[in-house]
């Protein structure tokens, strides 16, 4: 178990995972990412020499390939991550059941190791693999957009072609109302001079959250765009100030 100390400090703790050896070729497959910092990958999780039968790779998103951590000729690629890079997931296999230690102070700040290189002309990059990085579940500081929009094709109801039904996660649930329809994507047919939408907002665990308005550019010149919060009846004129500022506890 790992356990915070707090004050923002972490034990030194032995984190670890258990590996199941592979009994037939396409099974016995793990990813493993690790929850501390400088974690070497030899000898603990590739020996020296490398194992025959075992194997150890990395994703290469700009080449879009599996690297191994060892040659055809079965020893250590040079060209291999000597450490666990931190948020990068590993696929591995090992012949025997094992126990495999971490050791090391752990991860709790915020770190970045996507690339994006993908293009048409490139098959397969673009993709990475990713490993939570910290001892803990995360959780992500999240965003939730909610479209409206306007289609002279659609309708006031909801229509498969133009509208999308809100889908719930982690993020705080914000949503616009068509009857009992709770939308992602609202697309109606005209503005009109009074035009009122009613979104919901469902917090998540957090208690400060803000409202951004975008794309307010696009409307007539002269049109005034308000939100009104019927919790607190506060009012806001969203073309002076796009943000709203609100406190759940």
């Amino acid at each position: 178990m790992v356990l915070p100390v707090r004050r923002g400090k972490y034990l030194l703790v032995l984190p670890h995972q258990d590996i199941v050896a592979w009994i037939v070729a396409n099974h016995g497959w793990h990813l493993l990412t690790s929850p501390v910092s400088s974690q070497a990958i030899q000898p603990n999780f590739v020996p020296d020499p490398p194992t025959a039968n075992e194997d150890f790779y990395s994703w290469d998103e700009l080449n879009g390939l599996w690297l191994n951590s060892k040659l055809g000729n079965g020893t250590w690629n040079s060209g291999f991550d000597d450490n666990f890079i931190v948020g990068k997931g590993y696929l591995c296999a090992y012949i025997t059941t094992a126990t495999k230690n971490f050791t090391g102070t752990l991860n709790n700040a915020s770190t970045s190791t996507i690339s994006l290189s993908r293009t048409e002309a490139t098959n397969y990059s673009g993709w990475n693999l990713l490993g939570n990085p910290f001892p803990s579940a995360i959780q992500w500081n999240t965003a939730q957009e909610s479209i409206i929009r306007f289609n002279e094709n659609a309708t006031e109801g909801f229509d498969n072609d133009y509208d999308a039904h809100f889908l719930a996660g982690y993020a705080p649930q914000f949503y616009s109302l068509s009857g009992e329809e709770q939308l992602s994507t609202n697309t109606m047919p005209y503005m009109l001079s009074n035009n009122t939408i009613a979104m919901g907002f469902v917090k998540n665990d957090n208690t400060n959250f803000s409202i951004e308005a975008k794309g307010l550019e696009t409307f007539a010149t002269g049109t005034e765009i308000w939100l009104q919060d019927l919790k607190t009846g506060a009012q806001q004129k969203l073309n002076d100030n796009p943000v709203y500022s609100l406190e759940l506890a």
